[in-house]
């Protein structure tokens, strides 16, 4: 993580720190709002685990919409080809669209996921989140895609 005066405020950033280089790549927030907000996104985000499979490293963290606001646990891939350096956006673990909760179908609504503390090399996740109104840990385990 690093720490970046966004504006008059100073905010905590995830970052990645790649090899053979003299400064990290900020990484951002989740969930940017506002006029601003892929150049100089509110909140903050922390980064708290990363799996390296190879050439492809997953980092699992916790952000916020703004320095005070809900946290969400977020995941981010990124991938080191020669040199060439790519990495996705922070995808929100909570989304309904994205990460299914056969006990929440159709979409998920039972579970805010708050935080991702882990990941494991074959990608499973673990964190924190909030279930019927109490806090609970949490495994996400990849599934394939529909029509893979």
């Amino acid at each position: 993580m690093i720490i970046r005066k966004v504006g008059t405020n100073i905010q905590t950033r995830a970052a990645i720190w790649w090899i053979g280089t003299n400064e990290p790549t900020v990484l951002g927030t989740i969930f940017p709002e506002g006029a601003d907000a892929y150049t100089n996104p509110p909140g903050r985000s922390e980064a708290l685990a990363v799996s390296t499979v190879g050439t492809e490293s997953t980092v699992v963290g916790t952000g916020w919409t703004t320095p005070t606001g809900y946290p969400r646990a977020w995941l981010l891939t990124s991938r080191n080809d020669n040199g060439n350096r790519f990495y996705s956006n922070m995808i929100n673990l909570g989304d309904p669209h994205l990460t299914y909760i056969e006990e929440c179908s159709p979409l998920g609504s039972c579970w805010v996921l708050s935080t991702a503390e882990d990941v494991n090399d074959q990608g499973w996740i673990v964190g924190n989140g909030t279930r019927n109104g109490s806090t609970r840990g949490y495994v996400l385990v990849p599934q394939a895609a529909v029509g893979q």
